[in-house]
């Protein structure tokens, strides 16, 4: 039998949850973006898939545990999503009823029938990174005499010295930068942490000719601030940082052919400085300060990419032929099948 509660309006429920994670969690924009975009697809699953009402009269027994299973096996059979993406999704909703359950003791019941769905194992593929060769013919594949080719340039000298997330390369002011004599970045990462980065000095002086001579105009008050703009004059996004980065891959297969084997993408950036300063003898702490990382769990990922390491390692230990090296030289036969 529903409660008063459970007759509530769901938008209204809503419409207070994402003002309380904008003033007392003080959520970034792109967690923001992203629980909209979930809920935006719940929303739609219910009205054009079960042929529920306008969203502005449903009601919370409406969206049950059963209503959001459904929704997540729409996400991955209609939608293609995969259970990673999945995940997201449910974290977004789930995330609700769990504030929910706080503010609306009478729906308790209700949000832990929702909190109780599992999330699923994923299967994480590794991520390539590049060797020093290959990151040379991804810079080289920038052709500097297109209009925006500095811009191109200086976004892959960037990503590579401070092993920035793309967001943050699309989030990066001009205020975080300082090009003086000893050159740095200031970043601001998921959960709005922030972290300070020097640069090479071959970065920075990229950095002042662009800034000086290649950057677009700002097309208005809320581009200006930032470093890297569209054509258009405007803050680039995140999929235009990334697009950067992918297309000089790419576009350097042709130049060094062991590129096209490997499975790349604008992450691979950050996975190639966490796998260089490890080679160089970083310790596994910095690179979780370097990157960002609030687990060192999330570090260890970079020990199995270090294939360098293990070569070396394998390189001082007694070698398979010199174990052999007696019995191949023997007369038995060893070797023969029964």
């Amino acid at each position: 039998m529903e409660t008063e509660a459970d007759r509530g309006r769901l938008r209204g429920w809503l419409k207070e949850w994402f003002g309380a994670l904008r003033k007392e969690r003080d959520v970034s924009p792109h967690t923001l973006a992203s629980y909209k975009i979930a809920w935006r697809l719940l929303l739609r699953f219910g009205v054009e898939g079960r042929g529920l009402a306008s969203t502005g009269d449903w009601r919370m027994s409406q969206v049950d545990r059963e209503f959001v299973l459904a929704y997540l096996t729409h996400l991955e059979q209609q939608r293609g999503c995969t259970a990673s993406t999945r995940n997201n999704r449910l974290a977004a909703v789930q995330s609700f009823f769990r504030w929910l359950r706080a503010v609306e003791p009478r729906l308790r019941d209700h949000c832990d029938r929702v909190l109780g769905i599992p999330h699923k194992r994923t299967h994480r593929p590794i991520i390539d990174y590049l060797e020093r060769d290959e990151l040379k013919a991804v810079l080289a594949a920038v052709d500097v005499g297109r209009p925006e080719g500095i811009r191109d340039l200086a976004v892959l000298a960037l990503a590579y010295n401070t092993a920035a997330r793309v967001h943050e390369l699309a989030l990066l002011r001009t205020s975080g930068l300082s090009l003086d004599a000893k050159p740095t970045v200031r970043l601001w990462g998921k959960g709005r942490k922030q972290r300070e980065l020097p640069l090479w000095s071959g970065t920075a002086d990229l950095l002042k000719t662009y800034l000086d001579a290649h950057r677009r105009l700002p097309a208005d008050a809320a581009s200006k601030p930032f470093v890297f703009l569209n054509q258009r004059g405007q803050r680039m996004t995140r999929w235009g940082i990334a697009r950067i980065l992918e297309q000089a891959m790419k576009r350097a297969e042709s130049r060094c052919p062991t590129l096209a084997g490997k499975r790349l993408s604008a992450h691979s950036m950050r996975h190639t400085t966490a796998v260089h300063l490890l080679q160089s003898g970083v310790d596994l702490v910095t690179i979780q300060n370097w990157l960002g990382h609030s687990s060192p769990d999330s570090v260890h990922v970079y020990l199995a990419l270090n294939l360098k390491s293990r070569r070396d390692l394998l390189d001082r230990c007694l070698q398979l032929d010199e174990l052999l090296a007696d019995r191949l030289d023997s007369d038995d036969d060893w070797l023969s099948p029964l």
